[in-house]
């Protein structure tokens, strides 16, 4: 048999799948790159079209070999000049090869490599997403596939996407690059990435591409340009046109956004919120299927910034809310005060060298384990997760020199009292737990002077006071760290705790201003928030002292009912005002209890 091969002529060589590729006398619509991942379907497997159309006038016939793994396995024969076949989702790379057979001789057309099924996971956010160095450490197995560099906007968040930068590659670094180079800080995924990608592959069993636009010192409003701009794309459009060069807008269900440093440094906190929800919308509506969201709670910074414990906060409330994750990020290993590059770092930073990635590495078990939990339904301990307040309250009605705190259901709690911290002038600094609580609402006059003692059993926390607490609320975890001067001052080092965590390590989340009960109360009263609900706010969380079982409705002003939902067994529960229907305005929202009781509240939307 004589064997020809066809030298490769790209006339039109453009990467939307439904765009044509002339390959000598053959046009191929739907033909995949190197490397590419398809996403997976329901069935776990990937189907895929191909069209082959000859120029001639005689048509040859036409094979397609599929390989696994270099092996042979299957031959496919196109139907109305359509090669339709699956691969599955699995750790195996596939071949394809297309031939034309004119009698005996057989010419290869064209070969395709390293094709994978499997997920899409997008990482997007600043610096925390994407820095760190790129060594031998960091992971870059075969299975870890991704989609353009993603390295041109380090140096201007103004300029626009390098268009061409189009390629699927699978996660590999050159590591012969001095770390000192000036891309050395931006190369590929960034090791926190990575390792979410390693760690996907490893418990669920499948290829992982990770798509990423995390850019260092973005603002939300950076991202928050998305406008579907495949022209010119900057900002949020960036990660538009990587998915829909990709064909992936319709695939991708889970992001990772770890963001919001720089409003804390702008001193700009309170406008994080309603950016992110309206971040949230825009998104849903040029990636129809991105449901799922990843945001972390932030760290402690070592300067003053207005509502940065309100934005914690709210990081916290998150963790309830439908479709959301989000951990404590306090007391991860290689806080250096903004970053996690090390205590190596923290004593020489202009040295490159002395850049770790624990820190990135720890990030990254932690949410990607909450991920197979809440995402993939892995049955994980409930300790994999941040402890969350549930509630605070008195355990007698009239003595209030003991307050509970409890944690939500099969958390374990643990902590130390004290932590010792040499600051920059090598002075030893003791910090306790007891310091740690505050009397106000937004995490500042601290309790410590009136706590006598700590205990802890299972999820719950106990405080003992000297004195009666005549205060209504409790928070936890100071606002900022130091003593708000400037970042050079020796006590303004990265917060050292200690904190409250969970015997799997998971850091409590951080609290602000939570209401402390009498545990007299009546059980079918309920928190609403927040109320008002805002113009970018698409959820309220209803949250009860114990888990409680009746319905909960929503009535206008006319008493006709717009909303139902049945509760069974649950103490926090989250609405959604724009599939309930409900527009600006001011409504009844109503709980009767399944044992008789009733409680009703106002909402106001606007």
């Amino acid at each position: 048999m004589i064997k020809k091969i066809l030298f490769f002529l790209f006339i039109n060589f453009i990467f939307f799948p439904t765009f044509s590729q002339i390959i000598g006398d053959f046009s191929f619509t739907g033909l995949p790159q190197d490397n590419q991942l398809y996403p997976r379907n329901s069935a776990n497997v990937s189907e895929i079209r191909i069209s082959c159309v000859s120029a001639k006038t005689t048509s040859p016939n036409l094979k397609m070999f599929l390989y696994r793994n270099q092996a042979f396995k299957q031959v496919v024969l196109p139907i109305n000049q359509i090669f339709t076949f699956s691969v599955k989702s699995e750790l195996a790379e596939y071949d394809l090869s297309f031939y034309s057979y004119t009698g005996k001789d057989s010419v290869l057309i064209v070969k395709r490599s390293n094709i994978v099924s499997g997920d899409i996971i997008l990482v997007s956010g600043q610096s925390n997403a994407k820095l760190g160095p790129m060594n031998k450490n960091v992971y870059q197995g075969e299975f870890l596939r991704t989609f353009g560099k993603n390295s041109d906007q380090e140096i201007d968040l103004s300029s626009s996407y390098n268009l061409s930068d189009t390629l699927w590659s699978q996660h590999k670094l050159n590591l012969n690059l001095d770390p000192i180079a000036a891309d050395y800080m931006g190369l590929g995924l960034g090791p926190f990435a990575s390792e979410v990608g390693k760690n996907l592959i490893e418990s669920e069993g499948i290829p992982i591409a990770i798509i990423s636009n995390a850019q260092p010192s973005s603002t939300i409003d950076y991202h928050l340009n998305l406008s579907g701009d495949l022209k010119s794309p900057k900002g949020g459009d960036i990660m538009y046109y990587k998915l829909a060069k990709a064909k992936l807008l319709e695939a991708v269900k889970t992001i990772i956004f770890v963001q919001g440093e720089a409003e804390i440094l702008g001193n700009v906190a309170n406008t994080w919120v309603s950016k992110f929800n309206l971040l949230k919308s825009n998104y849903l509506k040029y990636f129809p299927n991105l449901v799922n969201w990843a945001v972390p709670q932030l760290n402690i910074y070592p300067f003053k910034s207005s509502y940065s414990a309100f934005l914690r906060d709210e990081q916290r409330r998150m963790s309830t809310q439908t479709n959301m994750i989000s951990w404590a990020t306090v007391g991860n290993t290689g806080f250096d005060g903004l970053h996690y590059f090390g205590n190596a770092y923290k004593s020489d930073p202009n040295n490159l060298y002395a850049f770790e990635n624990q820190g990135y590495f720890q990030m990254a078990k932690e949410v990607s384990r909450i991920i197979s939990k809440k995402v993939y339904n892995k049955n994980y301990d409930p300790q994999i997760q941040s402890p969350n307040i549930q509630r605070a309250y008195f355990p007698d009605g009239k003595i209030r020199n003991k307050l509970i705190l409890e944690f939500d259901e099969g958390q374990d709690l643990v902590f130390s009292t004290d932590t010792t911290v040499t600051d920059a002038s090598g002075k030893k600094v003791t910090h306790s737990l007891k310091n740690n609580f505050f009397w106000q609402a937004y995490n500042q006059g601290s309790m410590g002077a009136y706590i006598t003692q700590i205990s802890a059993s299972g999820n719950k926390l106990t405080l003992n006071f000297n004195v009666d607490y005549d205060g209504e609320i409790i928070s936890y975890l100071p606002e900022f760290q130091g003593d708000n001067s400037n970042t050079t001052n020796p006590e303004n080092y990265p917060f050292p705790g200690p904190f409250l965590k969970n015997k799997l390590g998971m850091r409590a989340f951080a609290f602000s201003n939570i209401k402390i009960e009498s545990i007299f109360q009546n059980l079918d009263e309920f928190e609403l928030y927040p109320n008002p609900a805002g113009e970018f706010h698409d959820w309220i969380e209803m949250k009860w002292p114990k888990k409680i079982n009746g319905t909960v409705s929503i009535l206008d002003l006319s008493g006709r009912i717009i909303f139902t939902r049945k509760i069974t067994d649950q103490q926090i529960i989250n609405i959604n005002l724009f599939a309930a229907g409900l527009k600006r305005g001011k409504y009844f929202i109503n709980f009767q209890s399944d044992a008789g009781g009733s409680f009703s509240k106002t909402i106001i939307k606007y």
